[in-house]
Order: structure tokens, then C-alpha cells, then sequence
């Protein structure tokens, strides 16, 4: 079951989160401090906490709304975290034997809520109970004449109603009849004693990954008072589970802790140091040779001696310091993770982890380590959603995983949303300082820079452009640095990042479809004549840069780049070539001739036919003129 949906409503200062989309590894929340972030996770974490974790009124509905609220009841009727979840194969198998064959499919959408109250609500919208009625008269042993007069009942309730029809007629019908009517009515009953849907509900509850909430709070102490760790009943802060967590990475309870047997106790913890001590160095690129110790303290108790505190060292083998509470917040903050973190990663039953700040007080550089742990050991086996505002703990090339969160004042709260181009300046930050962390270097030694969408363009470009420049033809400025965004979505984006103190002239296919460009444009991030639209040169509604090429000269690229023979007689009509030939030849790899062309310049540039030169520069010349 995987989570690919979040709705959070009235829950400290959120209204109406809108819906969130949750990517299936990693999503990331953006946003300034107190915007919103921590109480989108923490909401979510109480829908199935793996520490106990409730909603109370009091303490998590906004508080400008509670008492009003109260009043009217809206407090009972309103469900502050609402999660859609997407049905595996393995779901199905496990709803299948409750229901039947059909009652349910794999990528089915469900829905689970859960109320201030504190009670979960399942939804599965389009079920199917006609395979759970069908299933049950298959297995019945029903006489003669009973399943017509049953008739085609599309639900387990419709059916039992049915049957009590029949029972009210008892006069009427024959003993074998009786006797059937009454053992489907027991095997309703027993199967589905509160229904269908509850009996879903339930196995959904139970099979729905559960949440790991990991904030600062979260962070060990280098000694833990471990009486109070194990007292019957005893309240623990994060900072305790956490500890918690790594005596069970070393399998060590209350009774083995107590046992007076110190080689077996030391080698299960030495065991659980020698592990943590491999993570640290695989992941911690700050320092290296640091050692984790982790020992028992014992204290004489009534004649003897008993366990009384866990004491975590991380001895630097440089200098010989040990005490884990003097090193720094960042590092104990990292080891802290591993030390929760390990307890699920064993785990076969899916688990969400929820980041809060995670890696805040760390170097930029141990933060990308962080984000390489994040993508290496978490996302494979779990979904990760974690919040930031700093720019090295967003990724520039997963633009995708970023949702931004804004709080809008006290009649609207905090609002999460997937478009960055309507954040403010203060939630845009981390994302433009993300992408300028990764393109500094090429981007920032000029001023001038040409958009285009993909790494083809710029190969089809830059070939073409050096050829013409040896016979003295119109060919790109070298004042150009060309920047591939990736693909035609992404372009508005790469605009509003590189933001208004940079150049920017765009490439695309036609000015028509463009309205989010136009609008940035309007914003001031791109001067109207900087939009340059390959359509215009080549006289067509949309042109991509290969229709630039007469149709014979991208074909003798694409026929050498695929060992094939394709003529122009051979291709559908139609204005884009690459339409063309894919609806000819099937789908392909656009870069491949854009390859050939950059391996192969000196065999198939000569050929190249007048007209494919000249709209090149013609393209270039417009270009050349936004300068």
C-alpha cells in the first residue's frame, strides 16, 4: 500500500492544506520557518503513529476557531488528516480472500481519515461487493429454485435482506430451503459480522504503513537513565524512544541489560557500536576515524548491581575526545537517526518516515551526505517526506519531489502547493539558491544565456552554428551560454530560477501554449523579445529544432544514428518530423541522431541542403537580436 496523497484540515494554522501529491520516494516540503511544514507532518504522523501519538482539540485545531467550533459540533464532523493510499498486488490478494475475486484491483485508490476523535475512517470509492455476494453463493450449497429467487443481490446487505424475505415465509418453503437460507445467513455473519466495508476497514488499518516523526526532539543524550527507559507505564520523550531504538538494534532488553554476565552484554552492544560506527563513516564526510562505543553503567543496589544508565561515546581517533553530549548538535543529530532508523529498516511492513528539518545545524556538505542517505537507504525500501528551508537539502534535479507551503494569514493558514512559480520571494529562496548552487559555475561567468529544452537542441545548435561560422554565415553570438532545461515543462521553472538579474532568451516550439512564460514575462522575468519560437521560422503552428532540417537531411541523421533506410516517400504527411517518423517507425530516442550528428559532423554536415541552413540562420539571426 503506498501513499500518494495528503489532505490536512484545521490542524494548528492549516485550514485547508489543498491536496498534497506525495511522490513514491521522496517528497520534499519548502517553506520559511513557521509557515506550516512541521504541522503537515505532524498531522500526518498521527494517523498510524508508531509511537502513540493523538489528536486532541485543545492543543491542534486552530485555536481562533475552537471555541465557535465547539459550540456548532464542526469539531466532530472535521477530519484534520486525510491520506490516499494506492492498492498493490499484495493488498488485493489479502482483500480477495475477505471478499472474493473482483471486489477490488491493483492501483485502486482508497482513502483513510482520521477524526479529532481520534477514529479511522476507511473509504474504497468503486468497490466491488457483487464479487463477495457472488462468492458467497458459489461456496452455498443452495436447493433447486433458491438462487432464482434470490435473485442478483448487488450487496452482502442486499443479500441478507433477501434471505429474511424468504425466512418470513417460512410456511411456504420446504425444510432444505430452510436449511440453506440459514446456513448462508451464519456464514454471513460469521465472515461479515459489522459488513464488508468494516471488514476492509479493518484489514486496511492493518495494512497500511504506519509513521516514523524524527525532529531535533528526537536527538540521544550521551547517558540514558535506563530504569526509567523500562518502567511499566513510563511516559518517554522522543530523546528516550530514541534510545530505545538503539537498544533494540543491539537486542538488548530489560533482562539482558540486568544480567550480571558482562562478556554477553558487551558483545551484543560492541555488536550495535560496530554498526553504527560503519554508517558514520559511510555517510559522514566531515571527519573520519570516529569509533561509537556504547556501554552499561552499573551502580550497586541493594547488595548488588544493577543497570542504571546507557552511555553512547563517538571517540575521535585523531585526538581521543569521546563524549558524545560535547560533540556537535549536527553530528548527534545524524547519529541519532541511524540509531532510530535502524530498528525499522529490517522491517518487511512498509514504514513513512517523516523528516523535520532534517540535517538543519549540518555543514551544506554533510547536508548533500544526509540527501545521499536519503536516496541510497531510505527511499528504496520506504517513502520519505521531510520539510527544510535550506537550499542544500533541496535537490536541483528532483524540481519534481519539491512542494512549496506558505502561510496566507489567519483567514486562509498554511497552503501547500506543487507550482513554484506562485511562491513569494521568501519561500522561493531555497529553490532558486538549490538550482544556483548546482549551475553556479556555468551560469554566473555570463550574463547571457539561451534556454532551450533539451540536450539535443543544444547539440543541433552549437554543431551547426560552429559550421556556418566557417563559411562567415549568420551563426550564435559567442557571448551565448546554452542552458538545456530538460523538457518543455520545465522551462517557466528554469526562468524564475535563474530570476531577473540574469539574461535569459527562451527557444520554444510557438509562442502559442506558452501563457506561464507569458507570465513571467509580465512579472519581469523575461523581456517579451527574449521568447523566440522555432514555429516562426519555419512558418508552421509548432516546430520542434529538428523541423528545422529539410526532411531528407533529419532523416539521413536519424537513418545513421538507427542503421535504417527510411525516405521521405516512406512517412505519413504531416508538419513534425519526429511525429512523422514515430508514427511511422515507432517511438525513439530523440538524442540519438543529435548524436550521430556530433560524432559524425565531418560526413553529414557537407550534404546538409541550402534551405535546412538557411532557417538556421534565420533562427539564429532572431536569437542573436535579444541580445
Amino acid at each position: 500500500m503506498k501513499l500518494t496523497g495528503v489532505r490536512i484540515r484545521r490542524f494548528r494554522n492549516i485550514i485547508d492544506s489543498t491536496p498534497i501529491s506525495v511522490e513514491p520516494h521522496v517528497t520534499c516540503l519548502v517553506g520559511k520557518n513557521e509557515s506550516g511544514k512541521t504541522a503537515v507532518l505532524e498531522a500526518l504522523y498521527r494517523l498510524k503513529p508508531i509511537y502513540p501519538a493523538n489528536f486532541r482539540d485543545i492543543d491542534d485545531y486552530p485555536r481562533w476557531l475552537l471555541a465557535e467550533h465547539r459550540r456548532s459540533g464542526e469539531i466532530e464532523r472535521t477530519t484534520p488528516v486525510e491520506a490516499t493510499f494506492e492498492l498493490d498486488a499484495a493488498d488485493v490478494e489479502a482483500i480477495v480472500a475477505i471478499g472474493g475475486t473482483g471486489i477490488v484491483t491493483e492501483g485502486q485508490a482508497l482513502i483513510v481519515q482520521k477524526d479529532y476523535g481520534n477514529k479511522i475512517h476507511v473509504s474504497v470509492p468503486d468497490i466491488n461487493e457483487r464479487a463477495t455476494v457472488t462468492r458467497l453463493l458459489d461456496s452455498a450449497k443452495l436447493p433447486d429454485g433458491l438462487r432464482s429467487i434470490l435473485g442478483d443481490p448487488a450487496t452482502v446487505a442486499d443479500l441478507s435482506a433477501r434471505l429474511a424475505d424468504i425466512e418470513h415465509a417460512v410456511p411456504k418453503i420446504d425444510s432444505p430451503t430452510q436449511k440453506a437460507v440459514g446456513q448462508l445467513e451464519d456464514a454471513i455473519k460469521s465472515q461479515f459480522p459489522e459488513g464488508v466495508e468494516q471488514a476492509i476497514e479493518t484489514l486496511v488499518v492493518q495494512r497500511m504503513p504506519s509513521f516514523l516523526y524524527f525532529s531535533e526532539y528526537s536527538q540521544l543524550q550521551g547517558k540514558v537513565d535506563l530504569e526509567h527507559l523500562f518502567a511499566e507505564g513510563s511516559q518517554l520523550d522522543p530523546s528516550q524512544l530514541t534510545a530505545r531504538s538503539l537498544l533494540q538494534l543491539a537486542h538488548a532488553d530489560n533482562q539482558s541489560l540486568l544480567t550480571l554476565d558482562y562478556e554477553e552484554r558487551r558483545s551484543e552492544l560492541e555488536a550495535a557500536a560496530n554498526r553504527l560506527t560503519h554508517e558514520v563513516a559511510r555517510y559522514w564526510s566531515q571527519s573520519g576515524d570516529l569509533r561509537v562505543d556504547i556501554d552499561v553503567e552499573m551502580a550497586p543496589s541493594g547488595g548488588s548491581h544493577i543497570a542504571k544508565y546507557l552511555q553512547i561515546r563517538v571517540e575521535d581517533l585523531r585526538n581521543g575526545f569521546s563524549r558524545f553530549d560535547q560533540r556537535s548538535s549536527g553530528f548527534r543529530w545524524f547519529f541519532s537517526f541511524l540509531a532510530a532508523f535502524h530498528e525499522f529498516e529490517k522491517q518487511k511492513d512498509r514504514v513513512v518516515i517523516l523528516l523535520d528539518e532534517p540535517a538543519l545545524e549540518l555543514h551544506p556538505r554533510a547536508q548533500r551526505d544526509f540527501l545521499r542517505f536519503i536516496n541510497e537507504r531510505l527511499a528504496p525500501k520506504h517513502q520519505v517526506f521531510y520539510t527544510t528551508h535550506s537550499p542544500f537539502m533541496v535537490e536541483a534535479e528532483h524540481l519534481d519531489r519539491v512542494r512549496l507551503v506558505e502561510d496566507r494569514g489567519r483567514g486562509v493558514g498554511a497552503v501547500v502547493s506543487s507550482d513554484v512559480l506562485s511562491a513569494e520571494p521568501d519561500s522561493f529562496f531555497p529553490l532558486q539558491a538549490a538550482l544556483g548552487f548546482d549551475i553556479a559555475q556555468s551560469l554566473f561567468g555570463r550574463p547571457d544565456n539561451l534556454l532551450v529544452q533539451a540536450t539535443s537542441d543544444y547539440t543541433y545548435l552549437t554543431v551547426i552554428s560552429d559550421h556556418l561560422k566557417q563559411f562567415g554565415r549568420e551563426h550564435l553570438n559567442d557571448r551565448w551560454r546554452i542552458l538545456p532545461a530538460g523538457e518543455a515543462a520545465n522551462l517557466p521553472a528554469a526562468v524564475a530560477l535563474i530570476g531577473r538579474q540574469m539574461g535569459v532568451t527562451v527557444l520554444v516550439e510557438s509562442r502559442n501554449g506558452n501563457e506561464k512564460l507569458v507570465e513571467l514575462a509580465k512579472a519581469g522575468f523575461l523581456k517579451p523579445k527574449r521568447l523566440v519560437a522555432v514555429a516562426e521560422v519555419t512558418g508552421s503552428s509548432r516546430a520542434d529544432v529538428e523541423d528545422l532540417f529539410e526532411v531528407e537531411d533529419y532523416l539521413a541523421l536519424y537513418n545513421q544514428a538507427y542503421g535504417k533506410a527510411v525516405r521521405s516517400a516512406d512517412l505519413p504527411a504531416g508538419e513534425r518530423i519526429v511525429e512523422r517518423i514515430r508514427e511511422k517507425e515507432g517511438d525513439f530516442d530523440i538524442g540519438r541522431p543529435a548524436d550521430a550528428l556530433l560524432r559524425l559532423r565531418d560526413k553529414l554536415l557537407p550534404p546538409l541542403k541550402p534551405a535546412t541552413r538557411a532557417r538556421f540562420e534565420e533562427l539564429f539571426r532572431r536569437i542573436n537580436k535579444t541580445l
